[in-house]
């Protein structure tokens, strides 16, 4: 068992940062390799990694100066029972994107009649600004820490293959901004990955128990992840690549905004003479076009595949995309297997028991 783990992490440190986005893409998402050397971890494909990210600097000393604190204040962690700086506290320990009840009414002395009206203000506001519209007049900060939520890991799917990187390991890491309150925010794990003066970085193994390669090697793949979606296929092929064994095939649903700019591993993908490639890019014409259009289009050959004993593998956003294509399964088992709706879903029920469709989705 590995000696890093959650409350232990091993300082990896970034050995290479690249923006996978061509010039003129919408987006910034970062192919990132840590380094293991001198760890013991040991992952397969369809692992995570999790990582512990600090918060950006500049929001740290804003509230910091808010507060009127200073690079010699410290306060007692009740979580980890030291007495730190509150600076370290505030950058790594503490979740400055959500106010709790309880911070608003035990720091900001501020409580709400209406309970719709709190959950408002607490969806729509973060610990800087809620300090900036109740500025109290002297803050604990031993209260402070007591009542602000804590900063959690954050996880991203694995994108190699041991066997294919012995000492590394790779994510997919989209960055994203919104707008809140005329403040421009930023997601805490991928913009701390992706700055530039980001090196040392606290990981430990998040294994996987159910999203693993089939124990036979010939077992086809059908693998459908959109986005950074598309990481732990990366992986599943390295993995295949570097067997000894004969393998079966396998076939991939990626979809992303244009072709042109955000085909991620492209050259890699492209480069496997057996893997079949159904492409969704949405913003290429007029009419949207995702991977569960793709799947109905090549209704036949997956309803082939299925019967043939593929695995089905589905990873990405929950909310929408993993329904849209069970949604598809459950069409192609209507329209091409000939199935009553109350059949087509014992189907995918079966699928589901027998470890055939196997789903990676947050």
């Amino acid at each position: 068992m590995t000696k890093f783990n959650k409350l232990n992490p091993f300082h990896s440190k970034i050995i290479e940062r690249t923006l996978l986005n061509k010039p003129g893409s919408s987006k910034a998402t970062y192919h990132i390799s840590l380094s293991l050397e001198g760890s013991d971890i040991r992952y397969n494909p369809g692992d995570s990694i999790g990582i512990w990210p600090t918060n950006d600097t500049p929001l740290v000393d804003e509230i910091l100066s808010l507060l009127g604190a200073d690079e010699h204040t410290k306060v007692y962690d009740g979580r980890t029972l030291n007495t730190i700086h509150l600076s370290t506290f505030l950058a790594k320990h503490a979740n400055l994107k959500r106010v709790t009840p309880a911070f608003l009414q035990e720091v900001c002395g501020k409580t709400f009649d209406d309970p719709k009206e709190r959950i408002a203000f607490t969806q729509s506001h973060d610990i800087l600004d809620t300090l900036q519209m109740f500025r109290p007049h002297s803050v604990n900060f031993d209260t402070l820490s007591q009542y602000i939520a804590p900063l959690l890991p954050r996880f991203y799917s694995i994108a190699s293959s041991q066997a294919a990187h012995p000492s590394h390991v790779h994510l997919l890491v989209a960055t994203f901004a919104y707008e809140q309150n005329g403040r421009v925010l930023k997601g805490v794990g991928s913009d701390f990955l992706c700055r530039e003066e980001t090196q040392d970085v606290p990981i430990y193994l998040h294994p996987t128990e159910t999203f693993t390669l089939p124990e036979d090697p010939s077992t086809p793949l059908i693998m459908i992840g959109p986005g950074t979606g598309v990481a732990p296929y990366k992986a599943f092929l390295e993995e295949r690549i570097h067997s000894t064994e004969k393998t079966g095939k396998h076939w991939l649903f990626f979809g992303e905004c244009n072709k042109s700019y955000d085909f991620y591993y492209e050259a890699f993908f492209s480069s496997i003479p057996d893997l079949s490639l159904s492409l969704a890019f949405s913003r290429d014409q007029e009419e949207k076009v995702y991977v569960q259009h793709k799947m109905l289009e090549e209704k036949e050959a997956l309803y082939t595949w299925l019967m043939d004993g593929a695995v089905v593998y589905v990873c990405g956003d929950a909310k929408r995309m993993a329904k849209d294509v069970v949604k598809a399964l459950h069409t192609i088992y209507e329209e091409v297997g000939n199935l009553s709706e109350e059949d087509a879903k014992s189907a995918i029920k079966e699928l589901r028991k027998s470890k055939r469709l196997r789903m990676d989705v947050y």
